[in-house]
């Protein structure tokens, strides 16, 4: 689906053209490899669905980009507040209180939460967008205020 908008994998061949990076720099830079950074560039599905929040936030930085541009083609509306990794756990929690059952959430969401409710602010790192976009939806939360976190944290690319 279109909408007259680039798709993610044109952006970033774009972006990267236009930062002036070469496809295997760039991989090394987030700790890939070239294979996988090529796949990227083929396969729309694949950044979302490969990359680790880590990895995404650092491609971002490298090509100069917000994170939400560099994955939904705009930028994240003003209005859409941080949602720290704490903060998913805490809802998680707190929906949990009111209905007991961990395994009916993790099943209406397809993901296991066990680790990320257990570690939020190391795991919350490791797990890719679509882990975050599927529990924010059935907890009625915005999952672009996860991507607004990470931007907000501004330590240097290693």
């Amino acid at each position: 689906m279109m909408d007259g908008k680039e798709d993610t994998a044109g952006r970033l061949k774009t972006l990267r053209a236009k930062a002036g990076l070469d496809p295997e720099g760039l991989a090394d830079q987030i700790g890939i490899t070239p294979e996988w950074y090529e796949d990227l560039e083929r396969d729309s599905g694949e950044l979302e669905s490969t990359l680790d929040l880590t990895q995404l936030r650092k491609l971002a930085i490298l090509l100069h980009v917000g994170m939400g541009y560099l994955v939904n083609g705009e930028a994240i509306p003003e209005g859409v507040p941080n949602l720290p990794f704490l903060e998913v756990a805490r809802r998680i929690r707190l929906h949990l209180e009111h209905n007991k059952d961990v395994q009916s959430l993790e099943e209406r969401t397809g993901w296991d939460l066990g680790a990320f409710l257990k570690h939020p602010e190391a795991d919350g790192w490791e797990q890719r967008l679509p882990f975050f976009r599927d529990v924010c939806r059935e907890l009625e939360m915005d999952y672009r205020g996860v991507l607004r976190y990470c931007e907000s944290i501004r330590d240097e690319v290693e």
